[in-house]
């Protein structure tokens, strides 16, 4: 990210970073200058991506995908806001193939993809792999804060001796222990 930023400085643009390197004081004054426009190019981690509110972004480039659709989502949400245009451009990696993939799942529609032009060479085929990640890519459904309360409680019965899995299983609500814990970290 670092590098990008001084990437383009070199290059004569007017640009600024924010990363978490950053003190509170230095972040307020890169906003200030991107918001006053004396700063062009804003080149970010996900720091930015939720929680700020400057209008008129245009366009969005990620330079990676995020493992999380929502952070996605807040990154191109930037754009476009209030009615206005903007455009969000991610270049994805092979390797990242299979996380945009999962974006696209989670949005519930097909990221258009602008073909890279053939002056560039050959690039990697567009072909996410099709599998189950053991990793959870996307955080599990909220539940009720009074249910995620009681499912914190049987946990912790069932860390003291197994007592609160047992009361589920004479309950006849069988679950495995691992299952019991995926679902009280939710």
């Amino acid at each position: 990210m670092k590098e990008i930023a001084n990437t383009l400085k070199r290059m004569g643009l007017s640009s600024g970073e924010m990363h978490s390197d950053l003190d509170q004081s230095q972040r307020d004054h890169v906003m200030h200058e991107f918001k006053n426009e004396r700063v062009d190019i804003l080149v970010a981690t996900d720091i930015v991506a939720r929680g700020i509110d400057i209008d008129d972004i245009s366009l969005v480039i990620n330079f990676d995908v995020p493992y999380d659709a929502e952070d996605y989502v807040h990154r191109i949400g930037r754009t476009a806001r209030a009615g206005d245009s903007g455009m969000a451009i991610t270049f994805v990696s092979p390797a990242e193939q299979y996380r945009f993939s999962q974006i696209e799942k989670f949005l519930q529609k097909e990221i258009y993809r602008i073909p890279v032009p053939s002056e560039f060479g050959d690039t990697p085929e567009y072909n996410p792999p099709v599998k189950e990640s053991k990793k959870k890519i996307f955080p599990p459904k909220k539940i009720h804060q009074d249910d995620q309360k009681k499912e914190k409680q049987k946990y912790s019965l069932n860390k003291r001796g197994g007592q609160g899995l047992k009361s589920h299983q004479e309950k006849g609500q069988k679950r495995s222990r691992k299952q019991h814990i995926n679902k009280s970290n939710g």
